[in-house]
């Protein structure tokens, strides 16, 4: 073989080298320069649940938000039925007018969050903290709420009736105009709480703490008292005496 062909087989090797190493390190893809940048396409359904901040009038029933950042998010108007936020942080979110019912926020944090006139029928909240929370208007009819923390709450209007609130914490809640009528409260914590012309017929009460607590004009009729603690700070209605109930309440 003579030097020029040795010459062009080792230049024809350099340029099968060079060729790899330009592929290597994402040179020519395969399209060519007319094609133009290639556009990747990002369905909207791979954005994460938790970066969406604004679901106003959204359909977002059955999603699972569970532990998921939600801070502030905006739910006005939303259909969350059936949603799991369990152990999700709602703190300062808005919930108004949404529709909650059958939804699950066990161990929600839920500080300050706005649920003004939502629908909660049903929902599963057990050990969910509601702490200043406003759920003006709301219903939670059969809400499983035990535990639940409602500390300074604003609950007027709200509908609770036969909801399960065992061992629940009202502490300084505002329940004025309420309709608590067949809730379990047993244990509750009620110690300042506001039921000032609220329903609470045939309400269990066994072992509520009602200490400060306040029933001016409240129907109590058929309320199991058993066992609870009150003192002078609590307040009765004009026509309600705790030492003399009669037969429509139970106190033991």
């Amino acid at each position: 073989m003579g030097a020029l062909a040795r010459f062009l087989i080792v230049i024809a090797a350099c340029l099968v080298v060079v060729l790899l190493l330009w592929n290597a390190v994402g040179g020519d893809d395969g399209a060519s320069a007319d094609d133009g940048p290639v556009a990747r396409e990002t369905p909207d359904d791979s954005v994460p649940l938790e970066r969406r901040l604004d679901y106003v009038q959204a359909d977002v029933s059955g999603d699972d938000f569970e532990r998921a950042p939600l801070q502030e998010t905006d739910f006005t108007d939303a259909d969350a039925q059936r949603a799991n936020f369990n152990r999700a942080i709602l703190n300062d979110a808005d919930f108004t007018r949404a529709q909650l019912d059958n939804a699950s926020l066990i161990r929600a944090t839920a500080h300050s969050t706005n649920f003004q006139y939502a629908d909660l029928d049903d929902i599963e909240a057990t050990r969910a903290e509601f702490v200043a929370g406003d759920f003006t208007g709301a219903d939670m009819d059969r809400a499983g709420l035990i535990q639940a923390d409602f500390t300074s709450a604003t609950m007027i209007d709200v509908e609770l009736r036969r909801a399960v609130l065992d061992q629940a914490i009202f502490r300084g809640a505002r329940l004025t105009n309420a309709d608590l009528r067949g809730a379990d409260m047993t244990r509750t914590d009620l110690r300042g709480a506001d039921f000032t012309n609220a329903r609470l017929d045939r309400t269990v009460l066994i072992a509520a703490d009602l200490r400060g607590a306040v029933f001016a004009g409240a129907s109590l009729d058929n309320v199991d008292f058993e066992d609870v603690v009150y003192d002078e700070t609590t307040v009765w209605p004009d026509d309600f005496d705790p030492a003399n109930p009669g037969s429509s309440s139970i106190f033991g």
